[in-house]
């Protein structure tokens, strides 16, 4: 949600991903997400404590996030519970 939405689906669609990216906001049901994503990418450059990191471990999904000074780096065994490319690093991200 917010004011780059429109814009952000804008680009999602030119790209020809309408039919592969959801971009689903604020559900009537929390945790939703977790149930129907197929992997969860954590893009955040700075991250405390992940929760929405933990939460998509802890539901077996496939997890690929920066490795931040902190946090990821500490919640994710490289190659064993999940993937960590360099930090702003967007090409090794995608």
């Amino acid at each position: 949600e917010g004011e780059a939405r429109k814009a952000l689906e804008a680009q999602r669609d030119a790209l020809g991903l309408a039919d592969r990216v959801e971009m689903p906001g604020v559900t009537p049901k929390p945790g939703l997400w977790v149930e129907t994503a197929d992997l969860f990418v954590l893009s955040s450059r700075y991250e405390g404590w992940g929760i929405a990191l933990l939460e998509a471990m802890a539901a077996g999904l496939p997890v690929v996030s920066f490795a931040c000074d902190w946090g990821p780096t500490d919640m994710i065994a490289q190659g064993e519970d999940g993937i960590l490319v360099e930090n702003g690093n967007i090409d090794a991200l995608a």
